[in-house]
């Protein structure tokens, strides 16, 4: 569960509805979601407690930190694509100078242009919730920082599945993103 204390930090991780983002084809167009949203979402028994690890849309006393829980954290505190870190191995979160990163230079990593090669800080919010412990201390570097993700056998990517689950996530909250989407380009 997100600590109350954390919980309204993600008011500051929105742009104001309706500005455009980069990118020139529309599912790139999509603007952040609205405070409400937001609120909304972290109200989802997925930080809440679902009814089990496969039943993630009902209410109960499971709290799972898997690729869904982790995948909506991070796309709140930072700048990633879901392709990027779906398919992150452990030995890609490591220490420069006593700051945790996402390492995006990995030579396995296939990202969607050769400037995507970056260091991603951790925010402090983030680790605090135990992520380090959970899905990097003892593990073995190769493997995958969210190991119940795989390539996509049609698009031969990653991402396929979380985008797949977040998407039933909104849907089951009513939040429409093409919906969004269309009110950004009036």
């Amino acid at each position: 569960v997100i600590p109350k204390s954390h919980r309204d930090k993600w008011a500051e991780l929105q742009l104001p509805k309706g500005v455009r983002v980069t990118g020139l084809r529309p599912n790139e167009e999509r603007p952040a979601f609205s405070h409400d949203q937001i609120a909304q979402i972290f109200r989802h028994p997925v930080f809440t407690g679902r009814q089990s690890a496969f039943v993630y849309n009902k209410p109960g006393k499971v709290i799972l930190r898997d690729s869904l829980y982790w995948g909506f954290l991070v796309a709140a505190f930072h700048p990633m694509r879901r392709e990027e870190f779906a398919q992150l191995t452990v030995q890609c979160v490591r220490q420069i100078d006593g700051i945790w990163v996402f390492d995006l230079h990995h030579h396995s990593l296939a990202l969607k242009n050769p400037w995507s090669a970056r260091l991603v800080p951790l925010h402090k919010r983030f680790l605090e919730l135990g992520f380090i412990e959970a899905l990097v201390e003892g593990r073995n570097g190769s493997e995958l920082l969210f190991k119940e993700l795989s390539r996509s056998a049609v698009h031969e990517k990653y991402g396929d599945e979380i985008g797949r689950r977040a998407a039933r996530v909104l849907d089951s909250l009513g939040i429409d993103i093409d919906e969004n989407t269309d009110e950004a380009h009036r």
